[in-house]
Protein backbone atom coordinates (compact mmCIF):
# COMPACT_ATOMS: atom_id res chain seq x y z
CA UNK A 1 0.00 0.00 0.00
CA UNK A 2 1.09 3.52 -0.70
CA UNK A 3 1.27 6.11 2.06
CA UNK A 4 -1.83 7.92 0.74
CA UNK A 5 -3.86 4.69 0.76
CA UNK A 6 -2.87 3.93 4.33
CA UNK A 7 -3.85 7.41 5.50
CA UNK A 8 -7.25 7.18 3.75
CA UNK A 9 -7.83 3.76 5.32
CA UNK A 10 -6.88 5.07 8.75
CA UNK A 11 -9.13 8.10 8.25
CA UNK A 12 -12.13 5.91 7.41
CA UNK A 13 -11.33 3.66 10.37
CA UNK A 14 -11.15 6.69 12.67
CA UNK A 15 -14.46 8.13 11.46
CA UNK A 16 -16.10 4.69 11.73
CA UNK A 17 -14.95 4.26 15.33
CA UNK A 18 -16.19 7.75 16.28
CA UNK A 19 -19.62 6.92 14.84
CA UNK A 20 -19.74 3.46 16.41
CA UNK A 21 -19.73 1.65 13.07
CA UNK A 22 -18.12 -1.76 13.45
CA UNK A 23 -15.74 -3.29 10.95
CA UNK A 24 -16.84 -6.62 9.50
CA UNK A 25 -14.51 -8.95 7.68
CA UNK A 26 -15.67 -10.38 4.39
CA UNK A 27 -15.54 -14.15 4.05
CA UNK A 28 -16.19 -16.33 1.06
CA UNK A 29 -19.68 -17.75 1.03
CA UNK A 30 -19.73 -21.51 1.34
CA UNK A 31 -22.62 -23.76 0.54
CA UNK A 32 -24.10 -25.09 3.78
CA UNK A 33 -27.33 -26.73 4.80
CA UNK A 34 -30.54 -24.78 4.25
CA UNK A 35 -31.48 -22.41 7.04
CA UNK A 36 -35.17 -22.32 7.97
CA UNK A 37 -35.29 -18.57 8.55
CA UNK A 38 -34.64 -17.89 4.86
CA UNK A 39 -31.33 -16.11 5.50
CA UNK A 40 -27.94 -17.09 4.20
CA UNK A 41 -25.53 -18.44 6.80
CA UNK A 42 -23.03 -15.83 7.95
CA UNK A 43 -25.13 -12.77 7.09
CA UNK A 44 -25.23 -9.74 9.36
CA UNK A 45 -28.46 -7.94 10.15
CA UNK A 46 -28.65 -4.22 10.76
CA UNK A 47 -30.66 -3.67 13.92
CA UNK A 48 -30.97 0.12 13.65
CA UNK A 49 -30.28 2.88 11.12
CA UNK A 50 -26.69 4.12 10.84
CA UNK A 51 -25.26 1.00 12.52
CA UNK A 52 -24.17 -0.86 9.36
CA UNK A 53 -23.20 0.77 6.08
CA UNK A 54 -22.41 -1.14 2.88
CA UNK A 55 -20.34 0.32 0.03
CA UNK A 56 -20.29 -0.47 -3.68
CA UNK A 57 -18.49 0.87 -6.76
CA UNK A 58 -19.96 0.64 -10.24
CA UNK A 59 -19.55 2.22 -13.65
CA UNK A 60 -21.95 3.83 -16.08
CA UNK A 61 -21.33 4.17 -19.81
CA UNK A 62 -21.96 7.70 -21.07
CA UNK A 63 -21.56 9.39 -24.45
CA UNK A 64 -18.11 10.61 -23.42
CA UNK A 65 -16.84 7.33 -21.92
CA UNK A 66 -17.26 5.75 -18.52
CA UNK A 67 -18.30 7.38 -15.27
CA UNK A 68 -17.54 5.67 -11.95
CA UNK A 69 -19.77 5.96 -8.90
CA UNK A 70 -19.37 4.80 -5.32
CA UNK A 71 -22.42 4.42 -3.08
CA UNK A 72 -22.71 3.98 0.68
CA UNK A 73 -26.01 2.36 1.64
CA UNK A 74 -27.56 2.06 5.10
CA UNK A 75 -28.22 -1.67 5.50
CA UNK A 76 -31.20 -1.17 7.81
CA UNK A 77 -33.16 1.43 5.85
CA UNK A 78 -31.81 0.41 2.40
CA UNK A 79 -31.33 4.11 1.59
CA UNK A 80 -28.25 5.62 -0.02
CA UNK A 81 -26.38 7.44 2.75
CA UNK A 82 -23.68 8.94 0.52
CA UNK A 83 -22.24 8.84 -2.97
CA UNK A 84 -19.35 10.09 -5.11
CA UNK A 85 -18.78 10.30 -8.87
CA UNK A 86 -15.48 10.37 -10.76
CA UNK A 87 -14.14 10.09 -14.30
CA UNK A 88 -11.53 7.56 -13.09
CA UNK A 89 -11.90 4.57 -10.80
CA UNK A 90 -9.23 5.45 -8.26
CA UNK A 91 -10.15 3.22 -5.37
CA UNK A 92 -7.98 5.27 -3.01
CA UNK A 93 -10.12 8.38 -3.68
CA UNK A 94 -13.65 7.39 -4.66
CA UNK A 95 -14.88 5.26 -1.69
CA UNK A 96 -13.54 7.69 0.97
CA UNK A 97 -15.34 10.53 -0.82
CA UNK A 98 -18.59 8.54 -0.65
CA UNK A 99 -18.05 7.80 3.06
CA UNK A 100 -17.26 11.47 3.77
CA UNK A 101 -20.43 12.49 1.93
CA UNK A 102 -22.50 9.99 3.95
CA UNK A 103 -21.03 11.24 7.23
CA UNK A 104 -21.64 14.88 6.27
CA UNK A 105 -25.25 14.18 5.24
CA UNK A 106 -26.16 11.99 8.22
CA UNK A 107 -24.17 13.56 11.07
CA UNK A 108 -22.82 16.89 9.87
CA UNK A 109 -19.10 17.54 9.59
CA UNK A 110 -16.86 15.53 11.94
Amino acid sequence: MEASEVSEFEAIKSVSSKLGISEESVRRWRRKAQVDSGERPGTTRAVAPNRLWVADITYVRTWQGFCYTAFVTDACTKRIAGWAVSATMRTADLPPQAVNHAVAVRFGSI
